[in-house]
Order: structure tokens, then C-alpha cells, then sequence
């Protein structure tokens, strides 16, 4: 959520501009002064996207609105990142890959672990049952993992990662 000033300062116009914009039908939440972001740009573009068909606006107008969609949208996305609700690829890839690289072993390793007990087991449903709870000893571990990585990312922050 976004206020008039900051909505101003994103499209750079003025306050008087949003709420001019107001009278043309521009979304807004919480009463007159709240607004969401992606819903202004949606509503910006259609409303410029409807004044190109008309031929009521040029080529400068035309820069000018690309530049203050991608203007609003690097916003949104430096907000998002301050709330942690967004997150670089590269940082979750760099805190995944080694677990999932130990589950990926720990499944690999799970026929040998598995070999010298299977054939001791002739009842079908107990062989079931044993390769299940191994299988089940590997996702746990993996859950645990996934537990510690969370709590370790999350200490401190009172968020989700």
C-alpha cells in the first residue's frame, strides 16, 4: 500500500494529479488515500493503452508512460524486498542447494542401505514396509533440514524466509 505523496512521487506528478486521477476512476482501497500499487499501474496503462487507440496521445506521452510503469514496478519490487516477501533467486538457490543435494544422496544411497536386509525379509509386505520406513527416514531427515535451514533464516526476523 502506497499513500497519495508516495503514488505522486512514483508516477512523478503532483498530489492535485492523483487526485484529479480520483474523478477519472482511479483504484484505490482503505477510503480515498490508500492504494495498491499494481492495481494503479494496471489501471495507468489501461487507461493510456485506451487514449493510444483513441489517438489521443503521442509518442512522448507514450515513453512517458512506459517510464512510469517501470518506475511503479521498481518500487513494488524494493518494498516487497524490505518486507521480505521477496527474495533473490540466487540467495534461495544458494541456501537450498545443499540440502537438496544431501537428499538427493541420501535417496541415491538408499538401495545399498537397503540390499542386505531385503533379501532376509521373504514376506512381500514386510520388504514393503521396511523400503517404506527407510524412504520415510530420508524424507525426515530432509523435513529436519528444512526446519533448521527455516529457523536459522527466520532467527531474529519474525518472518518467513
Amino acid at each position: 500500500m502506497v499513500t497519495q505523496a508516495q503514488l505522486a512521487a512514483v508516477f512523478a506528478v503532483s498530489v492535485r494529479t492523483i487526485q484529479r486521477w480520483h474523478a477519472e476512476g482511479l483504484p484505490r482501497t482503505n477510503g480515498a488515500t490508500s492504494y495498491r500499487l499494481p492495481d494503479v499501474v494496471r489501471w495507468r496503462l489501461e487507461r493510456e493503452r485506451e487514449r493510444c487507440a483513441a489517438g489521443e496521445i503521442d509518442e512522448l506521452d507514450q515513453a512517458r508512460v512506459r517510464k512510469e510503469t517501470v518506475r511503479a514496478e521498481l518500487l513494488e519490487i524494493e518494498v516487497a524486498q524490505k518486507r521480505g516477501t521477496l527474495v533473490e533467486v540466487v540467495k534461495v538457490d544458494r541456501m537450498l542447494w545443499p540440502l537438496m543435494r544431501t537428499a538427493r544422496d541420501r535417496m541415491l544411497l538408499l538401495p545399498d542401505r537397503v540390499t542386505d536386509t531385503m533379501p532376509i525379509l521373504a514376506d512381500p509386505h514386510e520388504r514393503h514396509s521396511y523400503l517404506r520406513k527407510e524412504i520415510g527416514v530420508a524424507l525426515q531427515d530432509l523435513a529436519d533440514q528444512l526446519e533448521k535451514l527455516d529457523a536459522a533464516v527466520c532467527e531474529g526476523c519474525g518472518k518467513p524466509w
